[in-house]
């Protein structure tokens, strides 16, 4: 118990330490510039851990300072004899353990026999005994080194590097606008640090200029190595690890230092990681937001459900006993899938079952036409979102609630279907459906946990068509129930309920053959990974909190599509593709790695940047990123690095169709809006994440006149607070990139790429695009660039002002001429086109979005924007969806601040067009 007691004292005092960066300067050669890094390297990490060892064991800490002590809590233990106090409650609760522990937990290092009351303690110690390992490993590194290289490194050293002088300067520091160069440690000394301007100034945003071929955490921390604490911090013990396997990488692997120099020269997918000089390094986030996680944010860790021993979708776990040798096993007995026909065949029995669930369908002029939305549903929905196994579906096997579900989803996409028929409003038809099936879901016998998976895809399609495609009331009620179905899920196959522990399930399962067993595993862990993303990319586009976490997807990605899509007979077969687990892929693309996944996979793969973002934004809000302060101010840009790496490297561009799987050669019974030969951004979320991370949505809805933001009405003393707000963030740097990347989302939506040999134009009819996000994002993105330009140059025009009831309103210019200057103007200020058919490599990429806002307010007449105002006023005017009419009068509001109107507050925002009627 006394080890008990120092470990928890030990945890009441964590402090942070951070490693520097030793990345060489070229000197001449790169072997022998290489030789230096790692020797160097190794010899003070050995050295410093060699003092940890002997600090730690005398009590004392490096360099001679002292801890600064914490101030006396007032959480006081009630435990008799004990006079602990804490700051903080949890702290308390923790003590406590010390004096009545529930769990012993053993360290499982041969013959140490201490044990722990904390999980957390125990790994800690864990840790211990590995940095100590480490320590003897990098000693022998040093010693081989020193044995072997020690004359051709001195004469690396003595070489001069630079005409900087090779003392330390202390009137240098790295500020914004200096790129910092570190010269490693040699023989344990430190040399000088010199910074060296990039040509943007001092206070403009440094550009990212090179690639480093090895990963090193903290590379841009210029303090020395310090890992004198690292027992007490799992993030830098995993960052001290991360250094030692470095210092023993296989040098001939990296990037040659022609591509360092030159990044423009490094072939895309070279699966090497990018890691950009003078950018914030991802080892930081990735070591405190993974490692850390159960340590840094207890009360959400706690709430997790356990995803091993016996979990549907840990990744070492098989459930359904299927072998690694997949394929062969299903060729042993092969698949009698039904006809593609009865994908979508409805019969009499059919109609009747779906008219006795709904009556009020009975005699609807679209009921004859159900067969027609289902195959919408598989052309325009299925294509971008394929949780449903086409192949072995049949409607005459399906439960009536999931056919009803896909049939409501087909009609919202049926205008934009290609070979759908004239007729009127086929969303009244699924709305029809939409208004009772919530209840009928919630009335099911089948709504209880475990659920099947059938429950959880209907619920998931409904709350898509809820939020996308009709009335306020639906949209409003989608919101409301979000947590009902991920709460089902959370006590589904999906996320920690087992489905075998009951015994009817589990002799079911055992009934399936070796295909069936296979394709209920995949649908299950898709449904769970579709939720995920209908969390974290819907928070995205409307503003709400997440309700998952990162850390609760603990599952492979989905399997390729020609494999999922695959009638699984021996011709046609693809060979199987071992999928990474979640969260080993997410750590893969923010350490700017490339990562092989299916096109699903991609999709996810972006919702967990938003899933991470969303987390330590809410973090930083309750303050705890003060607790780190070497990443508080780094993780944003090491996500907007990502988010660019994940849209240049992983998609090929927001704008392909990298995405949509459709098996037949012939694209023409998909939607334009999906084909590869459309030019628009498919994935709009990618652009309000680069927003968001800058900026929150309900500043600008607000600044804009918004009278009130998820039924909480804005005050006017609401609107001066988002007022400064709006000043201050159109003021600075940060504000002017996000509005780059909103410039570049209206680019790709309405005009053609630079490069394609004829210039033309999108014709936008809200009703018929097949990607439904699109329109709010549009929305939001032109209320954001009017914000920023209205804050910063004020109306177009004062006409409004010196005559409220003007109606001569003449716009300076259209929306797409206005559209077309201010691209032009981005191109001959960064000397390059901004707006390609495929993207420039992630560096390059990054690069002009950071100049092209550094040099934005160079552009003139940036707020001649009524026009732009007008045409997306007008493209939402006739819109079905019901929040699509809302902004389309939020816009006008707008249109008419631009003309000088000094009314602020657009007061009939909310009022249905039935009311104002």
């Amino acid at each position: 118990m006394a080890e008990v007691k120092q470990e928890m004292e030990a945890s009441a005092t964590d402090t942070s330490a951070s490693a520097t960066d030793s990345t060489p300067i070229n000197t001449g050669s790169a072997e022998m510039t290489k030789e230096v890094s790692m020797q160097s390297t190794t010899e003070t990490l050995a050295a410093e851990l060699s003092s940890n060892d002997s600090d730690t064991r005398a009590g004392g800490s490096s360099g001679g300072k002292k801890r600064k002590k914490r101030p006396t809590g007032v959480f006081k233990c009630d435990h008799e004899g004990c006079d602990k106090a804490f700051t903080r409650a949890e702290h308390l609760s923790r003590h406590k353990l010390n004096h009545n522990p529930t769990v012993i937990y053993k360290c499982p290092w041969d013959n140490c026999s201490k044990s722990f009351v904390r999980s957390d303690l125990r790994e800690r110690h864990v840790k211990r005994h590995e940095l100590r390992k480490m320590k003897d490993e990098a000693k022998a590194v040093s010693a081989a080194l020193n044995g072997t290289k020690r004359r051709r490194v001195k004469k690396v050293v003595e070489r001069p590097v630079s005409s900087q002088p090779m003392t330390p300067d202390p009137s240098i520091t790295s500020i914004q606008g200096h790129v910092p160069i570190s010269v490693p440690h040699v023989n344990g000394h430190n040399t000088n640090t010199a910074t060296m301007d990039n040509g943007l100034g001092a206070n403009k945003k440094p550009l990212i200029n090179s690639l480093d071929s090895i990963i090193l955490p903290n590379m841009d921390d210029q303090s020395p190595i310090s890992l004198h604490r690292y027992d007490h911090n799992t993030a830098h013990v995993s960052a001290a690890r991360d250094e030692a396997n470095a210092l023993q990488h296989d040098l001939s692997k990296t990037a040659p230092d022609s591509f360092i120099n030159h990044p423009q020269l490094l072939p895309r997918h070279n699966h090497q990681p990018l890691v950009p000089q003078s950018a914030p390094s991802p080892a930081r986030l990735i070591n405190w937001f993974f490692d850390e996680h159960t340590v840094a944010d207890t009360n959400l860790a706690d709430s997790v459900p356990h995803m091993s021993h016996g979990n549907f979708f840990n990744p070492e776990d098989d459930p359904f006993g299927l072998s690694s040798d997949l394929m062969n096993d299903i060729l042993v007995m092969p698949p009698n899938f039904p006809s593609p026909t009865q994908q979508t065949d409805i019969t009499k029995d059919i109609t009747k079952k779906i008219v006795q669930m709904i009556p009020e369908l009975a005699g609807h002029e679209h009921l004859s036409q159900i067969h027609e939305f289902l195959e919408s549903y598989w052309a325009c929905f299925h294509t971008q979102f394929p949780i449903l196994h086409k192949p072995s579906f049949n409607t005459h096997t399906c439960p009536t609630i999931l056919l009803l579900s896909m049939i409501m989803i087909g009609a919202s996409y049926y205008t934009s279907h290609p070979s759908r028929r004239l007729i009127t409003n086929p969303r009244t038809f699924g709305d029809l459906i939409a208004t009772p099936l919530r209840n009928i879901i919630f009335s099911s016998h089948e709504f209880q946990p475990p659920a099947p998976v059938w429950i959880i895809q209907s619920l998931l399609m409904l709350e898509h068509y809820e939020r996308f495609t009709t009335n306020r009331v639906l949209h409003e009620r989608a919101f409301v129930h979000h947590g009902t179905t991920i709460q089902l899920l959370r006590r589904s196959p999906g996320f920690g309920g087992n489905p075998l522990n009951n015994k009817t399930e589990y002799e079911k399962n055992q009934g399936l053959t070796i295909w069936e067993k296979w394709i209920e595993y995949e649908q299950l862990k898709r449904t769970a990974l579709y939720a995920f993303y209908i969390d974290s990319s819907h928070s995205m586009v409307f503003g709400y909190q997440l309700m998952l976490s990162t850390h609760q997807i603990q599952m492979r990605l989905p399997c390729d599509e020609e494999l999922w899509e695959s009638y699984l007979t021996p011709k046609e077969i693809p060979s199987k593709s071992e999928q990474l687990p979640f969260t080993s892929a997410l750590k893969k693309l923010i350490n700017r790695e490339y990562v092989q996944t299916s096109r699903f996979g991609k999709k996810l793969l972006l919702s967990g940047l938003l899933s991470i973002m969303f987390q330590m934004q809410q973090r930083a809000i309750q303050g705890t990123l003060l607790e780190m302060e070497d990443i508080r101010d780094t993780w944003q840009e090491s996500l907007s690095f990502a988010f660019d790496y994940w849209n240049c490297e992983i998609m090929n561009g927001c704008c392909s169709s990298s995405c949509i799987y459709w098996k037949d050669p012939d694209q023409s019974q998909l939607p334009l809006s999906l084909r590869q030969d459309d030019t628009r951004c498919k994935f709009p979320v990618y652009h309000m994440a680069q927003i968001t991370l800058r900026i929150q949505h309900y500043d600008y809805y607000i600044y804009s006149g918004a009278p009130w933001r998820m039924n909480v009405e804005a005050e006017a003393s609401d609107y001066e607070l988002v007022e400064k707000k709006i000043k201050e963030w159109s003021s600075s740097h940060s504000g002017r990139v996000s509005v780059v990347y909103a410039y570049m989302f209206l680019f790709e939506v309405f005009l053609s790429p630079q490069d394609c040999s004829t210039p033309y134009e999108y014709k936008f009819h809200s009703d018929d695009d097949a990607i439904h996000e699109r329109l709010n994002v549009l929305a939001l993105v032109v209320i954001l660039i009017w914000a920023y330009n209205y804050s910063v140059e004020g109306p177009e025009s004062k006409i409004l002002l010196y005559n409220p009831s003007a109606t001569n309103l003449v716009c300076k210019e259209t929306g797409i001429e206005y559209l077309r200057r201010i691209r032009n103007d981005m191109s001959q200020l960064v000397g390059a086109k901004v707006h390609l058919s495929t993207p420039r490599e992630t560096l390059k990429y990054h690069n002009t979005m950071i100049e092209i806002a550094t040099k934005l307010t160079r552009i003139q007449n940036k707020h001649h924007m009524t026009g732009l105002l007008l045409m997306i006023s007008k493209l939402f005017e006739e819109n079905y969806w019901e929040v699509g009419g809302e902004f389309s009068r939020l816009v006008k509001n707008c249109f008419k601040r631009s003309f000088g109107s000094p009314k602020i507050r657009c007061d009939d925002m909310y009022i249905s067009s039935a009311h104002r009627a």
